[in-house]
């Protein structure tokens, strides 16, 4: 069961549901997938919106990735320093991220005696 909206020409999709430990083997979401494509090109959309997420079966359709952006706007005092301090933290989570990976993967290459 797949389920979506459409709206000026963009089909978004929402979720997909199915018992897919019991029918791994054939493929029923990518299946789905396939037929909400189908029905989405027939009726006349002009893009197909995967939503949020970089599962790799979104490649098998030729899906692109664009990024998300943020906009926040701020309309107090307490808004602004809540934006900052938003802005401060993402940024710093950016710039760390790479040196706390490099620092895990160089802690498990090392042979432990």
């Amino acid at each position: 069961m797949q389920f979506g909206l459409a709206e000026q020409g963009v089909y978004s999709m929402l979720m997909i549901g199915l018992d897919i430990a019991r029918h791994a083997r054939l493929s029923p979401g990518l299946l789905a997938i396939e037929d909400s494509i189908r029905s989405a090109i027939e009726t006349g959309d002009r893009v197909y919106d995967f939503t949020i997420g970089d599962h790799p079966y979104k490649l098998q359709f030729g899906g692109e990735m664009i990024p998300l952006e943020e906009w926040r706007r701020a309309r107090t005092l307490r808004g602004h320093a809540a934006v900052l301090a938003i802005a401060v933290l993402r940024e710093a989570k950016r710039k760390l991220k790479p040196l706390l990976t490099r620092a895990r993967n160089a802690r498990t290459a090392e042979p432990r005696a």
